[in-house]
């Protein structure tokens, strides 16, 4: 699932269209059941020009009729558009770099002795669940592959990244970015896993597209189709789009899913507070399964 983001700009061309309060409501309903992401009557204005934009997509010049015809019980096709169009991707490489730098220094060297100690082919398993465009996995396959040095080719395993954007995915897939999205990246990452696609952006190499497995998951299902015994997961900026219940189910999904010992990385500005979870507390954004 993407970091969403919910905040729209006004345009002129967007006036021509405001959701009556039913029309809202209906909507924001759908959206709240199928995705959890809870919108409240201030952003009305958002939800409606992110539609005008879906109706001219579709050919359509009168929204009451596109209303009726396409959103008042929406077919899958029209759902997946629909979460692609509210779902804006706010993300970039090195987003709150504390959490990387506990990655690198403390939970991965723990993960991966943990994993040699087991014995047998060592079996790295990571989940980023909300991958976005891809910065947050392709910046975590780094780190991995830094630790891990020339024995990388003999791990399985790696990395699982999931949005529930098709949109984002097809990005993350092809691994294409501005070259002002990499600044804050170390250099000798930047250095070793990106190349010049041309004289504005950058492309990931093939060796480390290949370390990372994207998938289409929403994270509001009922239950989470991996088997578990993830070392860490990266649930970062999107729960706080989520209603209380849907967090705590979701949370309780996640705890099940992580190995004992198993760290789960949220954002900065989100905590599991109030929701009576099992994980204990490391750093703000930062858990642990005990």
């Amino acid at each position: 699932m993407s970091a969403l983001s919910l905040t729209a700009t006004p345009t002129s061309a967007a006036t021509a269209l405001q959701l009556d309060p039913g029309q809202f409501e209906h909507l924001a309903r759908i959206i709240r059941d199928h995705f959890g992401i809870h919108l409240t009557d201030e952003k009305r204005m958002m939800l409606s020009m992110r539609m005008l934009k879906m109706m001219r997509t579709d050919g359509y010049t009168d929204f009451n009729a596109y209303f009726e015809d396409r959103l008042r019980h929406p077919a899958q096709e029209t759902l997946s558009e629909l979460v692609n169009h509210v779902s804006t991707n706010h993300t970039h490489f090195w987003r709150e770099p504390e959490h990387f730098e506990f990655y690198q220094k403390v939970a991965l060297p723990e993960i991966l002795d943990r994993r040699r100690r087991r014995g047998g082919q060592p079996d790295l398993r990571v989940w980023c669940a909300a991958s976005s465009t891809g910065e947050e996995p392709y910046t975590l396959a780094m780190l991995q592959r830094e630790a891990l040095g020339p024995a990388a080719s003999r791990w399985k395993g790696g990395l699982l990244a999931t949005d529930i954007s098709t949109r984002a995915l097809q990005t993350a897939r092809e691994g294409i970015y501005p070259k002002d999205s990499v600044a804050m990246l170390p250099a000798h990452l930047r250095q070793r896993y990106l190349k010049p696609l041309d004289g504005d952006r950058v492309v990931m190499i093939d060796a480390l597209k290949a370390d990372v497995l994207y998938r289409r998951l929403n994270l509001v299902s009922s239950t989470i189709p991996l088997r578990g015994d993830l070392d860490a997961i990266f649930c970062r900026n999107v729960m706080i789009y989520f209603e209380e219940s849907t967090k705590k189910t979701l949370v309780e999904q996640l705890y099940r899913l992580l190995t004992p010992g198993g760290y789960l990385f949220i954002g900065h500005a989100e905590t599991l507070n109030n929701l009576n979870t099992r994980f204990a507390f490391i750093k703000p954004g930062l858990y642990r399964r005990g």
